[in-house]
């Protein structure tokens, strides 16, 4: 009887990191940093902790790589979110509206693991894994520039590469602000009581206006006539 081939180690062993990785994603926004231990990863995984130890020298070592991994996703996503055609053919207004909902979606569906990023990256002495996440960071908002500097006759401000960065950065503080800082939203009930319908218009304002771009409901009327005469 022959015996049942048996799949590679090596790529077992890569199944087995990836995971890892997952699952240390998952544990970390459903518990956050500081409860995010080596047992819950591994079973979260379907793994032992002598499996992540196998792979990874300690927990930081993972983390980092987590890290990393979802800077990865989100420079292939950003990419992805405008594909070159579809920046061709819309408006700036449209191309922001969709960026604005978007990031609005991932800090609203993931505050605890935004944050636990943060303090993985903050808190490590690793030098060569803080110039990798740096680099991947500078890669998705150089994308972002670049993609939205096609449509620089529509920006008004005088410099245009300099407010598409300081735009966006903003919007990522503000953010920040409302669903990592305050993931319930209850302390800035009084500052900011803001529906998401609310405030996905105020951030499209906040870009829009920081760009020199016309108002939002100017864009909104000619967005309508393009769509009634298609």
């Amino acid at each position: 009887m022959n015996p049942i081939p048996r799949e590679p180690r090596q790529a077992r062993s890569r199944v087995s990191e990836a995971k890892l990785i997952e699952a240390t994603i998952t544990t970390l926004q459903a518990h956050g940093f500081e409860e995010t231990t080596v047992p819950r990863i591994a079973r979260t995984a379907g793994l032992t902790s002598g499996a992540l130890y196998r792979r990874f020298t300690d927990k930081d070592e993972l983390l980092r790589r987590c890290v990393l991994h979802v800077l990865e996703d989100q420079l292939h996503h950003t990419r992805a979110l405008l594909p070159e055609d579809r920046v061709e053919r819309c408006p700036l207004t449209e191309l922001v509206t969709d960026i604005v909902a978007d990031m609005l979606t991932s800090y609203r569906s993931r505050p605890r693991l935004i944050e636990a990023l943060m303090q993985v990256m903050k808190s490590s002495s690793d030098e060569a894994f803080r110039e990798k996440a740096a680099a991947l960071e500078v890669a998705t908002m150089d994308h972002l520039v670049k993609t939205l500097l096609k449509k620089r006759d529509e920006i008004r401000h005088p410099e245009p590469k300099t407010a598409i960065r300081m735009a966006f950065l903003v919007l990522s503080a503000s953010l920040g602000a409302i669903f990592v800082r305050h993931p319930d939203r209850t302390a800035l009930k009084s500052v900011a009581p803001f529906n998401d319908a609310t405030l996905q218009r105020e951030m499209e304002r906040l870009v829009l206006g920081y760009l020199g771009v016309r108002n939002l409901a100017e864009a909104n009327v000619e967005k309508g006539r393009r769509t009634r005469a298609s």
